[in-house]
C-alpha cells in the first residue's frame, strides 16, 4: 500500500472510529485556500478538527510528532474559515488521531488508534 492509499485508509478508519466513539462527523477533507482538514466532527460539546496521520512504524516519530508548528497554523487558518462560514454554536477543539499499523507482525492490515484530544491550540502567526 502506497503513502496516499495508506493515508485515505487511515482517513477511513478515524471516520469509522470517531463515528463508533459517538461522534458526528460533519464532514472529510474539508479543504479552503487556507489548509484542508481531514474531518471535522462534533461530540455535543465540542466542534473537533480533526489531523489523522498514519504510520507503519515510528522511525521518524510518531504520527502526532508529524504535525509541525506550520502545519498547525495552517489547520487553524481554515478551521477559522469554516467557522466563518458555517457559525457553529459549539466551542473548536482541534485533535490528532493517530494510527500505527503492526509492523513487528507484519500485519498492515490491525492498526492501533490513538485519539489525541486538544493536540493543540492557538498558535503565535
Amino acid at each position: 500500500m502506497d503513502d496516499i492509499k495508506r493515508g485515505r485508509h487511515g482517513e477511513e478508519l478515524a471516520v469509522k472510529f470517531l463515528y463508533d466513539q459517538g461522534y458526528d462527523v460533519i464532514t472529510v477533507n474539508y479543504r479552503t485556500r487556507e489548509g484542508e482538514i481531514d474531518i471535522i466532527a462534533n461530540d455535543d460539546k465540542y466542534l473537533c478538527f480533526v489531523e489523522v496521520k498514519t504510520r507503519i512504524g515510528t522511525p521518524f516519530g510518531t504520527p502526532a510528532e508529524a504535525v509541525t508548528t506550520e502545519k498547525q497554523k495552517k489547520l487553524i487558518k481554515a478551521a477559522k474559515r469554516f467557522i466563518y462560514d458555517n457559525k457553529p454554536p459549539l466551542q473548536p477543539r482541534f485533535d490528532v488521531i493517530e494510527l500505527f499499523a503492526d509492523r513487528e507482525r507484519g500485519d498492515s492490515t490491525r492498526w492501533q488508534i490513538t485519539h489525541i484530544k486538544n493536540a493543540f491550540g492557538e498558535t503565535e502567526e
